[in-house]
């Protein structure tokens, strides 16, 4: 499975660039900014991965 690989590569290095940026650039906007959308994306991939494993159940016809 390649899923798991590519998402720690991802957060790996989404976390070295964003703390990369912050350092560089401390501000509150950008960290508020930043919080959510990545917040957002976590949510949307966690979502897109735990699909597929639990699929909701079908109402009754």
């Amino acid at each position: 499975m390649l899923l798991p690989l590519l998402s720690s590569i991802y957060v790996y290095l989404h976390l070295s660039t964003s703390t990369f940026i912050y350092l560089r650039l401390p501000s509150s906007i950008y960290v508020y900014l930043h919080l959510s959308t990545s917040t957002f994306i976590f949510m949307s991939m966690s979502m897109s991965i735990l699909q597929p494993l639990a699929p909701l159940p079908s109402s009754p016809p």
